[in-house]
Parts: C-alpha cells; structure tokens; sequence
C-alpha cells in the first residue's frame, strides 16, 4: 500500500525547543504534502516556525518520578495533552505524531505499515496496527520498573487509532508511582 504524504497529518507535539525549527523542516522534506499540525503550551512564541496549524494547549504540568534529588520529570500528561489535541485537529486518514524535540530522517517506516497482516482478533485494539518507535521503549521481560512502556519519540497509524492509544485519562502522581516503596 502506498501512502501519499497528503492522506497523512504531521502532529509536532510538545514545548519549543531549540530542536523544533529542524524537526518542523524534516517534517516538510520528507512529507511534502502533509498538514503539519504544532501542538504546544499556550503563550509560546512560534514565530519563525514552519507549520500550517498550530494549537496552544493549557500545560498540565510533570510531577518527578520519584523523590530522589535530581530525578528527572515525568511529562506524560503534557504528552497526552499536546498529542491528543493535535490529532483532534486532523482531517486525514493517517497522522504521524513526532515530538517537537527530534528530527524526522525518512519515511521507510511506512513500508511496514501493511507488513504483518496478521493478527489475534482476541487482542485486536485498533482497526490496523500502529508503528512505534522502539527507541526509549522498555523491555516487559526485564526487572524494569515500567513494563509495556512504549517510546514517546513517534507513532504512524490510523488518525482514529492513534487517537484511541492516546485519548485517556491523565495520569495522577500515585499511578505513576504505583510500584515505589519511598
């Protein structure tokens, strides 16, 4: 199945970085004719940004994923918020969903869209399957703290797929700290 660039929506989701201005370039290079929609914090300058919408969304803020100085931010809300109202503002078949702060190389990853047909209808969730980035995703069968944790870098499907993966409840600090004992 070929997918023309026009049949996909590009969501650019999260805060300006000073990598969004080259990953909104690869976006236009690789996907010509795709509607490059930047979703991001309300009061953010986007001036100088190559996109054809843009949404502002409320940020709902990070909480830290554990206690310990120094740990890192867990921004899954600003994920959902950001990802789910851009997909909203599709009008295609497909979208495309790359945070704002990476580079698109290529479109090869298409070309697996189609490939494995087959499926378990028992644990079917989507009309087709989605693709998904697997850098930054975790093992389920190693001792990770955060098992069936996709990567956030980018997903490819359905515009009505991504948007069942991503329209859900925010995360509250409990359930992302479900498993910590301190």
């Amino acid at each position: 199945m070929m997918i023309d660039s026009a049949d996909i929506s590009v969501v650019v989701q999260g805060g300006i970085t000073n990598c969004t201005k080259e990953c909104l370039l690869s976006v236009r290079k690789i996907f010509p004719n795709a509607v490059i929609i930047l979703s991001t914090w309300a009061g953010t300058n986007v001036d100088g940004l190559d996109f054809d919408k843009v949404i502002y969304n409320k940020d709902p803020g990070y909480f830290y994923y554990s206690k310990r100085e120094g740990e890192k931010k867990n921004n899954v809300n600003r994920q959902i918020v950001s990802t789910v109202a851009g997909l909203k503002a599709c009008t295609t078949e497909y979208a495309f969903k790359i945070r704002s702060d990476f580079s698109l190389t290529g479109s090869n990853f298409i070309d697996f869209f189609d490939k494995y047909p087959l499926a378990d209808k028992n644990y079917k969730l989507f009309e087709h399957k989605v693709i998904s980035c697997c850098y930054f995703a975790r093992n389920p069968q190693s001792n990770n703290p955060y098992p069936f944790h996709p990567s956030d870098l980018a997903f490819f499907g359905k515009t009505s797929d991504l948007l069942k993966l991503f329209d859900i409840p925010l995360m509250t600090e409990r359930d992302a700290n479900y498993n910590k004992t301190k």
